[in-house]
Formats: C-alpha cells, sequence, structure tokens
C-alpha cells in the first residue's frame, strides 16, 4: 500500500504535465488528418511611408498551407495574409520577401508561397 501511495504522489508536477501533454496529443488525434489547402491572397503593404507610392508585380501570391482537416473552413482560411514590410526601403526598386501570416500557427503550417518574392516599385507620390 504504501508503494502504490509513494508512486501516486511522488514527482506529482511532472505527471500533471504528462496528463497535459497526453491531452493535447488526443486533440490532435480527434481532430482528423492533416490535409493541405491552396489559397490565393494580395499582398499587403505594412509599414508604408507617408508621400510614397508602393506598386507591387504580381499583386497576389498563392499560398499552400497544411492543417488539420477540419480547419480546412473558410472562417478559419480567411485569417491567412500576405504582406511584405517596406519599412526601411528607399526609393527605387526592390525584390522583397513575402511574408505570411496565419490565424493558428500550432495548427497551421505554411508549405510554400508562390512566388516567394515579389518586386516592388517605390516612389514618391506627385503633389497637387
Amino acid at each position: 500500500m504504501r508503494t502504490l501511495k509513494s508512486f501516486l504522489t511522488k514527482d506529482m508536477e511532472y505527471k500533471i504535465i504528462a496528463l497535459f501533454l497526453a491531452f493535447m496529443l488526443w486533440g490532435v488525434v480527434i481532430f482528423g488528418s492533416r490535409t493541405v489547402v491552396v489559397v490565393d491572397r494580395f499582398v499587403e503593404v505594412v509599414n508604408p511611408k507617408e508621400g510614397y507610392e508602393y506598386r507591387l508585380k504580381p499583386e497576389k501570391v498563392r499560398i499552400t498551407v497544411s492543417t488539420i482537416s477540419r480547419l480546412a473552413k473558410p472562417r478559419f482560411l480567411n485569417g491567412i495574409k500576405a504582406y511584405i514590410d517596406v519599412k526601411d526601403l528607399k526609393r527605387g526598386r526592390h525584390k522583397v520577401k513575402v511574408n505570411v501570416s496565419i490565424p493558428l500557427e500550432l495548427v497551421m503550417k505554411v508549405v510554400t508561397v508562390e512566388p516567394p518574392s515579389v518586386r516592388l516599385r517605390v516612389k514618391k507620390k506627385k503633389r497637387r
């Protein structure tokens, strides 16, 4: 009896962590198998400077995402965004890597972004 009691109460914090991880794994299994989803998104410009104009080519990218089958629904996929950060860019032509933000990072993974970068032209707006 004493051995059973010490087995159940010794190192309780590790047992709680193991139980939590077991529930997490169970949840992943319950949600279903993984599937690949392709979405097209317009590239958004983040951190634009006032008085400058930004032109992208191409304006849209194709994003391939791997996710759990039950989450491959429009309400979850609408949160996927493609963007470029233009904070430190000067006037001229640039080739900028496209970044992707996904709403559920624990269960969604970006597989590919086509094209991985876009051509960007930065110029001052004409004053009127």
